[in-house]
């Protein structure tokens, strides 16, 4: 472990019982120093790097902080007694080794095809099957169960690991998953350690896996991230300009169009798959109904397409613009650093200790309705009404068995390829 950047870390008992008090205003860069100086006892630049951003980095190191504080330090002190904080260097320093390295596992991603080529047939493999099963309720070819639509989806699009007569097979997979990413991730001293071992595989695949998938496939919890992101696209009011500004956000506009055609990525090639057939925007067409409702300016469309996908420069043009736009509005350090400041203030909600309150979770069926319907009312301001079919699209979440299902397909496609070397594991 002596290859690994180290730190010293300055032994005060009272550090941790002292409260968060006149601290600047919550989740500003001085709030986050002083938290972070306060959890390790040294500055954050004496802290070895999680990742090559140092705004995600500040979000990182008060996550892990308080969560080391509240699940390893509170134990591990009581039994040994650490002036130099050696364990927490070791700790510390191995967080900081798994992070870097999927932080340059998801370098070596192509994310705008995973995102908007590979996600989207899952979803549509999804909304599919959904559709299938509701048709096969009371016929001869519905399974003769009690929950009889999801029967129906797991036998046409089941997870392996979601099973209604063997619910134990979840937990198993996760195990294995988790044992094998374990492998892949630690270095050799950790990886040949069981307690290293077991430490790792506990807090991603018990304290983060297991949570992200119990918490996540409830209905009024993907129901109400909707609406968020939805209340999140339409939030700037449109308000009349003066000329000079328009004109000038005209030009803007325009740049970035430039610049989204010829920077960086031009010098990638081009995919194997054609962006014009990736599969968001079928996706997107039955979600809108639009050759239904437009059919000759759907065919019009689609024959363009077919015309200029057979030029390479144009499908490089296209494969740079969206490389762009997947880079820079979707991940970006400013989007993941939030994610991650979400998850603190689930997690440690005021900054102090774990919270282990239970979520809010409706208690009756009109609590249930709202919550849907205010979702659906969010997704109608970002697009037009009739031209959405927001009822099918908010139903296709309706059941958590389903929605689990759904979750760990999405899972296996982020985790083939961040580790390939899984499948042949």
């Amino acid at each position: 472990m002596s290859s690994r950047l180290k730190y010293r870390r300055r032994r005060n008992d009272k550090d941790d019982v002292k409260p968060l008090c006149d601290q600047p205003q919550r989740d500003t860069p001085e709030y986050l120093q002083k938290l972070i100086a306060q959890l390790y006892g040294v500055q954050q630049e004496s802290l070895p790097a999680f990742t090559s951003s140092s705004e995600v980095d500040n979000e990182l190191h008060a996550l892990v902080g308080l969560f080391l504080r509240q699940f390893v330090l509170g134990w591990y002190n009581n039994l040994a007694f650490d002036e130099n904080g050696e364990f927490l260097n070791e700790i510390v320093a191995l967080i900081a080794h798994l992070t870097r390295d999927l932080q340059q596992r998801c370098l070596r991603i192509d994310w705008s095809r995973l995102l908007l080529d590979d996600l989207f047939v899952v979803l549509s493999k999804h909304m599919e099957a959904l559709r299938e099963a509701r048709k096969r309720v009371g016929t001869k070819f519905s399974s003769q169960d009690e929950n009889e639509i999801t029967a129906n989806y797991l036998s046409l699009n089941g997870h392996f690991a979601i099973q209604l007569d063997t619910p134990e097979r979840e937990r198993q997979y996760m195990q294995v998953l988790v044992k094998k990413m374990m492998i892949l991730m630690l270095p050799n001293e950790e990886a040949e350690s069981s307690l290293s071992r077991l430490f790792a595989e506990t807090i991603f695949g018990d304290l983060i896996l297991r949570n992200v998938v119990e918490n996540l496939t409830d209905n009024f919890m993907l129901w109400n991230m909707i609406k968020a992101v939805s209340e999140a696209s339409c939030r700037r009011p449109k308000t009349r300009r003066p000329l000079f500004e328009q004109v000038s956000a005209g030009s803007r506009q325009i740049g970035h169009i430039v610049a989204y055609c010829t920077s960086v990525f031009s010098s990638k090639p081009a995919p194997q798959t054609l962006v014009t057939r990736y599969a968001v925007f079928p996706f997107m067409n039955d979600l809108v109904h639009f050759s239904k409702r437009y059919p000759l300016v759907h065919v019009a469309v689609t024959t363009t397409a077919a015309l200029l996908e057979k030029s390479e420069k144009f499908n490089h043009l296209c494969s740079n613009v969206l490389n762009n736009l997947v880079h820079n509005r979707i991940l970006t350090s400013g989007t993941i650093s939030s994610a991650v400041r979400a998850l603190r203030h689930t997690m440690f909600p005021a900054d102090e200790n774990f919270n282990t309150t239970p979520r809010y979770v409706p208690q009756t069926t009109e609590e249930l309705d709202e919550i849907k319907l205010n979702a659906k009312t969010a997704m109608d301001k970002v697009f037009s009404h009739p031209y959405l079919d927001t009822e099918s699209f908010l139903d296709s979440f309706e059941h958590k068995t389903i929605n689990k299902s759904l979750l760990w397909n999405i899972l296996d496609l982020l985790l083939m390829n961040i580790f390939p070397e899984l499948k042949d594991m």
